[in-house]
């Protein structure tokens, strides 16, 4: 999913974002110079994941929103649909759940339809969920809320 030297940096930085993205710059401009949008894409969206986990929500919704202009027309990867989840989150952030909405629908639109497994679709469901529910729409939220508990189910019962 990840080149291993993005993936190898992601690992060894997660808890600092200023390391991350000093170490992150040089691979991003490699893979920018031959062309690789999936690895600009996904450096891009582990800096977005490293804005989350410190709560830097200004430096989440860049990153990510880079990640997706990279990422939105690749087919093959799980990537593209975990970072359109991250901008909604980011968009939901900035309350703008409108938008965030839009994403969570384009990444689960994306995960149905190249069956990706995992616990993707689980948080797309939980994020649309908090979307409906910060709109005041609890019967749509609880309706997602309760595919979200199934799905985390039978994922549960699948690893079994």
């Amino acid at each position: 999913m990840f080149p291993a030297s993005i993936k190898r940096v992601a690992e060894e930085y997660s808890d600092d974002y200023r390391k991350l993205k000093k170490e992150m710059n040089p691979l991003i401009f490699e893979g920018q110079k031959s062309g690789d949008s999936v690895a600009v894409g996904s450096a891009y969206y582990q800096l977005a994941i490293a804005c989350f986990y410190q709560s830097y929500d200004d430096g989440v919704f860049t990153n990510a929103f880079k990640a997706v202009s990279l990422l939105r027309g690749l087919d093959e990867y799980e990537l593209p649909a975990n970072s359109l989840n991250a901008l909604g989150f980011a968009y939901s952030e900035q309350e703008n759940e409108q938008f965030a909405l839009m994403l969570y629908d384009e990444a689960l639109s994306f995960v149905k339809k190249h069956r990706i497994k995992g616990s993707a679709k689980s948080l797309i469901l939980n994020n649309m969920c908090s979307c409906y529910h910060n709109m005041g729409d609890c019967k749509t939220a609880i309706r997602i809320l309760n595919e979200c508990i199934k799905h985390t189910d039978y994922t549960m019962r699948e690893k079994k």
